[in-house]
């Protein structure tokens, strides 16, 4: 299309113009085109700025907006150019326009131009924008959706392993139908799953539950609630219920949740039982302690009685009792209480015999014996029924007396009908029994205690006569031996004071006579021959024994008289035990024995009477020498707790325990008499036990007949004693 623009001629006086109708119109639509453009990107700019907007232009909105754009932008077609061409004409009657505004026209032409394509590369570029974050918000959105759905099916899988492994039985159903149910309704109920789907829920309760299960299924109620269901083997297990309403594909449904309450209703009708037994128990009990307490009051066997049977119709019932008191021999039982038994029948039951009678039968047997036909009962003779059924009465009741394992007696209860003992029972009536029979037995006790204690009273009173009389005969003959006793001590002062001198005396001569020996003996006083020799040895020996029987005399009565005295220093025990040793050393060795000597390394100085611990060890050894024939003596020497031991022990021929007794006093000699083996006084056992006490120790044996001997004696230092009791004084 050719766009002609005619040129007016510049007239004089008037500018040059253009008559350009085409270029009118142009430039109108290219500044509606930039209006509409612009009003496109306000549109779009809202609509991507808009809160809550997704930031792309809607479909039907956008098309309009293009269709507009290319309306007002599209070559004219040549309807449109003819019309132009008439508007044209129109105007060049007289509508002209200068070059320069023609040109300035262009110009705003060409720059809106410029500026609609600026902006649709804007719009471009904004939309590209919003495509990209639309695109990352979906990508978004689908990575949250796969999250969830992921969540979704964990949860979902996490659900069914718990519905599978849940303890308790869990069942859906809907409208009472069951559609699923998990393990736990197999194991409770025994039904399999195809077993159960399709059926109602109704099929698996008991009748005596259904109504219950139906009204908390119209009444939606969660429970708990107990009811019975139906096992596959017909049998019916109590179910503890919990229910919920739900939501199944868009259908109501319920969970139902159940467990097997089995053991818990065990456990609460072992309880009610339980219960009930403790109840009845405790009513049996406080029945014991009322009866108890009546008795005890009383010690009276008749009192007894009478209360016992009274207590025993009060809670039994019974219109008769009686109470029978088994005999010294045991053949028989008297009657010793009864109420509510006529006369006639009383005349006949005051004795009845233990063999051949219920109640004798309860007493032997220990036991409660019923009877609830006394008209066929084999065990009682034809004249007790005749007797009883004369009476009306149709049962008994017997149950023993027995305080601890004896029988008392026996107790009867009568009844004119059967018994009724529902709230007694056997065990209660053995205590009532029991209660009764001690209560007896306390009454019986006593009146026994009071015969015994008249009795009593009367021996007192002679034991009181006869006590003054012993005591006036005791204290004549305590005065008899007291006088006796100053005797006695006055003559062994005196034979003591007589020995000690007598034997001073004899020590004189003694030791002239010994020393003279021994100077003929040296041949001093001219020689002698063999015959002389051996006469003056034995002269020399006879006086060496006789002074040595002096010396003990005379210590063992200084010893009884209180004058021996001590003479405490400080010496080496070692070498005092050494000395001893080889002084017996060949007396030992002239019988061949062997003497070993074992001193412990702590044994140093000790604080005692060294002579007299020498003679004490001296005496020991000669006494082990004398009385081993052969084998061995040993010496061992050691300090203990409480002081030096010495321990002279031989294996020799052992002394007898019952000449242990003997062993220390004076003057004994266990081998005694005229075909005695060994020589000696008896004097040596009894000074050594006597200095020992004086040096504050003691001395102890321990034999064996025939094997040997062992002596130990005790001597503590008296130093270190004194130092303890100086020390104890300081404090």
């Amino acid at each position: 299309m050719q766009l002609r623009i005619p040129i007016r001629r510049k007239q004089p006086g008037m500018a040059e113009t253009l008559h350009c109708p085409a270029a009118l119109g142009s430039m109108k639509r290219a500044v509606l085109l930039s209006a509409l453009m612009l009003a496109a990107s306000c549109s779009a700019h809202s609509l991507t700025t808009h809160p809550g907007s997704s930031g792309i232009i809607p479909a039907d909105r956008e098309n309009a907006w293009f269709h507009r754009l290319r309306k007002f932008a599209a070559v004219p077609s040549t309807a449109e150019n003819g019309a132009i061409s008439r508007e044209w004409n129109e105007l060049a009657k007289g509508n002209y326009i200068s070059r320069r505004t023609f040109g300035l026209a262009i110009l705003i032409s060409i720059v809106t131009a410029l500026a609609v394509i600026a902006f649709i590369l804007f719009i471009n570029r904004s939309l590209r924008i919003m495509v990209r974050q639309r695109t990352a918000e979906l990508r978004n959105e689908l990575e949250e959706r796969k999250r969830i759905e992921n969540e979704l099916m964990g949860s979902e899988e996490r659900l069914s392993r718990f519905f599978e492994a849940a303890f308790e039985g869990i069942l859906f159903h809907v409208e009472g139908v069951i559609v699923d149910i998990n393990p736990a309704v197999t194991e409770i109920l025994g039904y399999k799953p195809s077993q159960t789907f399709g059926r109602n829920l109704v099929d698996f309760i008991a009748a005596e539950s259904k109504t219950m299960v139906l009204e908390s299924m119209r009444t939606g109620e969660p429970g708990p609630y107990e009811v019975y269901g139906i096992r596959s083997d017909g049998a019916h297990v109590p179910l503890e219920v919990r229910a919920r309403s739900i939501d199944i594909d868009g259908s109501p449904a319920r969970v139902v949740g159940f467990r097997d309450i089995s053991e818990r209703k065990n456990a609460e009708n072992e309880l009610r039982r339980y219960q009930c037994d403790l109840e009845a128990r405790t009513e049996s009990l406080e029945a014991i302690h009322t009866i108890s307490d009546k008795l005890y009051r009383s010690l009276d066997l008749d009192t007894v009685a009478e209360q016992a049977v009274c207590a025993m119709m009060q809670r039994s019932n019974s219109p008769s009792v009686a109470l029978f008191l088994l005999d010294r021999d045991g053949a028989n039982l008297n009657l010793l209480f009864s109420q509510g038994f006529p006369e006639p029948l009383l005349r006949t039951a005051r004795k009845l015999p233990v063999r051949g009678s219920l109640t004798g039968l309860s007493a032997v047997n220990r036991c409660v014996i019923f009877s609830s036909d006394l008209r066929n009962d084999e065990r009682l003779t034809p004249s007790v029924k005749q007797a009883l059924a004369a009476n009306g009465y149709r049962s008994v009741v017997s149950l023993p007396l027995m305080a601890e394992e004896r029988v008392l007696g026996a107790l009867n209860l009568l009844y004119r009908d059967t018994p009724p003992l529902s709230s007694l029972g056997e065990q209660e009536l053995l205590v009532i029994g029991h209660t009764v029979g001690l209560a007896m037995s306390n009454a019986i006790n006593v009146a026994h205690l009071r015969e015994e204690m008249s009795v009593r009273q009367s021996t007192e009173e002679a034991l009181r006569q006869l006590n003054a009389q012993l005591e006036q005969r005791v204290a004549e003959r305590t005065a008899q031996l007291s006088e006796a006793k100053e005797r006695a001590e006055v003559a062994d002062r005196l034979k003591s004071a007589f020995l000690a001198t007598m034997s001073h005396e004899l020590r004189t001569p003694l030791n002239s006579i010994i020393g003279f020996t021994g100077i003929l003996q040296q041949g001093l006083a001219g020689p002698l021959n063999e015959e002389q020799k051996k006469q003056m040895e034995m002269v020399r020996n006879s006086a060496g024994h006789l002074l040595e029987l002096i010396n003990d005399v005379l210590d063992l009565s200084k010893i009884e008289a209180g004058q021996l005295t001590l003479a405490i220093s400080s010496f080496d025990l070692r070498a005092s035990v050494n000395k001893v040793s080889k002084t017996v050393q060949p007396l030992a060795e002239a019988k061949g024995l062997e003497l070993k000597t074992d001193i412990d390394g702590n044994v140093a100085t000790i604080n005692s009477d060294q002579r007299r611990v020498e003679q004490i060890m001296l005496n020991l050894l000669s006494n082990a020498v004398k009385f081993t024939e052969k084998g061995m003596i040993s010496v061992k020497c050691f300090i203990s707790e409480r002081g030096a031991c010495i321990s002279v022990s031989d294996t020799g021929i052992g002394i007898s325990d019952k000449d242990l007794g003997n062993l220390f006093k004076p003057f004994r000699q266990l081998d005694s008499g005229l075909t005695r083996r060994f020589d000696g006084t008896g004097l040596g056992l009894s000074i050594c036990s006597r200095l020992a006490e004086c040096l504050g120790g003691e001395i102890s044996v321990e034999s064996i007949a025939g094997k040997g001997s062992s002596f130990s004696v005790i001597i503590p230092d008296r130093g270190a004693q004194n130092e303890k009791e100086g020390s104890g004084h300081r404090r």
